[in-house]
């Protein structure tokens, strides 16, 4: 018999790595996998994130994206909302659990088979992973003080110039221009450079990506800026999108807990209830049940007790 309870308990309350040790110490011991233990022992959107919680953020992310390019017509959606989250480091891992866990594909190849046009060339440009981003030891003794040192003020004022000069102050946008200082920045480069725009032109480069793009490549580029320029915000929508209007979106409610549980969630949390007027707790208790609520929920208050 299967004690969903305990289940709830281990997987709930622990971080990413703890999880991943689990699964490896699990396989070291049954000699059996828990990916596959979980999947023919549990059903529904219980076992999905049961599952979901054990494999790394690579592994989430390539099993989305796979999901989402699989028969017919792409879910665009999923592949914006994780590209524009990627780094340069995340790149070559995404690609190589795309690889792994499906074996006769590569991450480029389905992608290019299943965009076209500007937009794919925007997808094609993150997955170069050529952002230029801070170290891992610099991000490490990161701290408001010293944001200047991750930071150009220079570069962003070439930047936005940059993106202008090939969008809004010409006739027709060079896209290919256009779109490098969005993807190729980081997140905190981007922030600075969105200042500078606004301060030469009057308002954001998010706004300049809605008047000179449209379609799959504008919605693109306004996630990377809205991931860049304001991460709590990004989850909180997403999060909305998945529990709000008919139907829950779960895959993508799981996702956000699963990846997000123990970096950012008491942030997101946060920011759900500022923007929504209600606790991220109470709007999945209403749109779930059961087991499948319970570690929803476990995950969403693992810190409320701390």
């Amino acid at each position: 018999d299967t004690d969903e309870q305990a289940i709830i308990d281990i997987l709930g309350r622990r971080t990413s790595a703890e999880r991943l040790a689990i699964r490896q110490a699990y396989a070291a011991i049954s000699k059996k996998s828990l990916e596959k233990t979980l999947y023919s022992d549990l059903s529904g959107d219980f076992r999905d994130l049961a599952v979901m919680l054990i494999k790394t953020p690579w592994e989430i992310m390539a099993d989305a994206m796979y999901k989402a390019m699989k028969g017919a017509g792409t879910k665009e959606r999923v592949l914006n909302e994780i590209l524009a989250a990627c780094s340069r480091d995340d790149i070559p891992e995404v690609k190589k659990a795309y690889q792994e866990a499906f074996p006769k594909h590569t991450l480029e190849k389905d992608i290019k088979g299943d965009t076209s046009g500007d937009y794919r060339d925007a997808l094609f440009l993150v997955l170069e992973g050529q952002m230029d981003e801070p170290s891992t030891i610099q991000l490490k003794k990161l701290c408001p003080e010293n944001l200047q040192d991750i930071i150009n003020s220079e570069v962003a004022q070439f930047d936005a110039q940059v993106i202008y000069d090939n969008g809004e102050g010409r006739l027709g946008t060079a896209e290919n221009r256009f779109m490098r200082p969005i993807i190729n920045r980081s997140p905190w480069q981007l922030y600075e450079s969105d200042k500078a725009y606004m301060q030469a032109y009057g308002h954001s480069i998010y706004d300049a990506i809605k008047k000179e793009t449209s379609g799959d490549f504008k919605n693109f580029l306004q996630a990377r800026v809205r991931y860049a320029l304001d991460r709590p915000t990004f989850y909180a929508k997403l999060l909305h999108f998945a529990i709000a209007g008919p139907g829950t979106k779960d895959a993508t409610l799981q996702r956000v807990l699963a990846m997000r549980a123990d970096i950012d969630l008491e942030s997101i949390k946060e920011r759900y209830e500022e923007l929504y007027k209600e606790s991220l707790s109470k709007a999945i208790s209403e749109d779930t049940s059961r087991d499948y609520r319970k570690l929803c929920l476990k995950l969403v208050t693992a810190y409320d007790d701390v």
